[in-house]
């Protein structure tokens, strides 16, 4: 009883922790959510909205055939170097990255100098929102989904292919549906990081009012001249973040009855 307890104990200090901020905002911002209803913190909600949501989608358009040839891939080298690559970004500091696109894709840049040659400017225009939080927030998505691939049978695919099923077809109609729940949870990590994401946006897209800045780069700047406002943005951020994960859950609880 008393080890029973001291789990309890144990756990409940960091569950404690980990509840502290995100009580913490709504119970001092509810009253203040009016702060925030300002035309440029609005617009940088809906920018957020619209490119973590774009990445969620590029995410499982280019993530899923990314975890399915590193899960089922005979080479070490691919299998390494491919999961080193898709790893570095969940323990790489966000300034770090935003620093290598910048680096990159920059005008002066090994691809950058090219792409300006041809009139393409990516650095802080809305697109490269959309890069820095694909490079930040795929990774959520793409690393569980190799272990969840790599825990189905060969078989699967196997069968696929004698009833004459290409590798697309079988990995849309077979494999997709068999981890589902990877997947579904796997989209919501990687949309609300990207809702999230600070640092690398900061250095490669900049924070310019109406076009690249994202509502947490709009609550550190209402945080330097109006507390109040960044408050109520960062309130009004969680009930998104809520409504979205409650949303997830909904989808996901049907698949599991079915399982049961």
């Amino acid at each position: 009883m008393k080890s029973k307890f001291s789990l309890w104990l144990l756990g409940g200090i960091l569950l404690t922790a980990l509840a502290i901020p995100v009580v913490a905002v709504p119970l001092a911002g509810w009253n203040k959510l009016g702060a925030a209803r300002n035309d440029e913190v609005l617009l940088a909600l809906e920018i957020s909205v619209a490119t973590s949501t774009a990445v969620a989608l590029v995410a499982l358009l280019l993530g899923l055939p990314l975890a399915f040839v590193l899960a089922r891939s005979k080479s070490a080298v691919v299998r390494g170097l491919g999961t080193f690559f898709v790893e570095a970004p969940i323990f790489l500091p966000p300034a770090v990255l935003g620093l290598g696109l910048l680096i990159a894709l920059g005008p002066r840049g090994i691809v950058g100098s090219a792409l300006d040659s041809a009139g393409i400017v990516l650095p802080f225009t809305t697109v490269s929102v959309m890069i820095a939080q694909l490079v930040v927030a795929c990774p959520l998505f793409v690393r569980p989904l190799i272990g969840a691939i790599r825990d189905l049978s060969p078989d699967l695919e196997m069968t696929a292919a004698l009833e004459g099923a290409s590798a697309l077809t079988a990995l849309r109609k077979v494999i997709a549906p068999a981890v589902r729940g990877s997947i579904v949870s796997g989209l919501a990590l990687c949309w609300s990081r990207a809702m999230g994401e600070f640092g690398a946006t900061l250095l490669f897209a900049g924070n310019l009012p109406g076009k690249t800045q994202t509502i947490s780069l709009a609550i550190y700047s209402e945080f330097q001249t109006d507390i109040d406002s960044a408050i109520g943005l960062a309130t009004l951020s969680l009930i998104i973040l809520v409504c979205v994960r409650a949303l997830i859950a909904f989808v996901a609880r049907p698949k599991r009855r079915e399982a049961q």
